[in-house]
């Protein structure tokens, strides 16, 4: 999570302001999602699609003697919910604008465009939700016609039985400071529903706030689980500590072993499953992406650069570049001067 934070801020992400796209689905429709790889990355381009269209159209409101608008997007896919829960939903890092290529050349500019307003986020999930119900009508027409063979069939049934596992709810008093827990909250801003989807456009980030990119990015890659959360009791169970308080004061989970790890399963994503996806002008084909990666910052001694990935990299290497970026803490320094490094076999 965090190397591949600092490398996508170093070396990947150009210098440009960005927002946070939030896109969540109807229960039944996420949990389809996260064990069919095939209907995701259907699901991934319609939403990416929905967007740039969206951007190009104000692009050309804005900028109208501008060329053709070049848009991005990164997408980062999770799969869980707070309580070790199996829920599909997308993440998406969108520049708060279009690039557009110089004339003649291959470089490109950024042009800048005006906050989403509330009736943008409205317009949009509602085009989202048509484009995907159409989208889910083709897939169960294809599947009807070339059924799923029945030993894929038959693991995601299990999986999402795995996903299912019961787990004993602790609720403690509420204090005063949780005593609105349950009560209808007020309406996020820029944040939207329809027919089940949902959208949020409410996080970004200025394009100086590069600690603050590097934050989000570690927020989207972040893992499903905190360890710090988790907790073997006396008897054997598993106690998982809740993020937010649930209705009805729920503040614990507590899992049989067995069922536990059944969920952990269930979170675990298909094989070959990219988990990180990049659109438009951020994507390894695009011809107009080695002009957009940002100028690396000069080394200092509280935060090192992220170098460019290597085939192999030692776990000491990592873990002492990683640990003083985050915490500003070099763990390969020893009390007596010397460092630590990985030993021949």
């Amino acid at each position: 999570m965090s190397e591949r934070a600092a490398f996508l801020v170093d070396r990947a992400l150009p210098r440009v302001p960005f927002c946070q796209w939030v896109l969540t689905f109807p229960g039944e429709l996420a949990r389809h999602l996260a064990f069919d790889p095939e209907l995701a990355a259907a699901v991934i381009r319609v939403f990416v699609r929905v967007l740039f269209e969206w951007q190009g159209r104000r692009a050309a409101r804005a900028h109208s003697d501008s060329s053709r608008p070049l848009p991005a997007a990164m997408v980062w896919i999770q799969r869980f919910s707070d309580g070790a829960g199996l829920y599909f939903h997308l993440h998406t890092l969108v520049p708060d604008g279009v690039f557009v290529e110089r004339e003649g050349t291959l470089s490109v500019d950024f042009l800048p465009l005006p906050a989403p307003s509330q009736a943008d986020i409205t317009a949009l999930v509602q085009r989202v939700a048509e484009r995907l119900h159409g989208l889910i009508a083709r897939c169960l027409a294809r599947y009807a016609a070339a059924p799923v063979p029945s030993h894929k069939r038959s693991q995601a049934e299990f999986l999402q039985r795995c996903a299912q596992s019961m787990a004993q709810r602790i609720r403690e008093p509420l204090g005063p400071a949780l005593a609105s827990v349950g009560v209808a909250r007020p309406k996020r801003p820029l944040c939207a529903r329809h027919a089940g989807f949902e959208l949020h456009a409410a996080v970004r980030i200025r394009a100086d706030d590069r600690e603050g990119l590097e934050r989000l990015c570690r927020y989207l890659g972040r893992p499903a689980l905190a360890l710090r959360r988790l907790r073997r009791l006396p008897d054997g169970r598993i106690e998982l500590r809740l993020k937010r308080t649930w209705r009805g004061g729920v503040r614990k989970l507590v899992f049989e072993p067995s069922a536990f790890i059944a969920r952990l399963c269930a979170l675990v994503p298909p094989p070959r499953f990219h988990m990180v996806r990049a659109f438009g002008v951020f994507s390894n084909a695009s011809p107009y992406r080695p002009y957009i990666l940002p100028e690396p910052p000069g080394e200092s001694a509280a935060v090192p650069t992220a170098p460019l990935r290597p085939a192999r990299m030692g776990w000491a290497d990592g873990l002492g570049r990683e640990a003083k970026r985050v915490f500003q803490r070099d763990v390969t320094a020893c009390p007596c001067g010397g460092r630590l490094r990985r030993g021949r076999r």
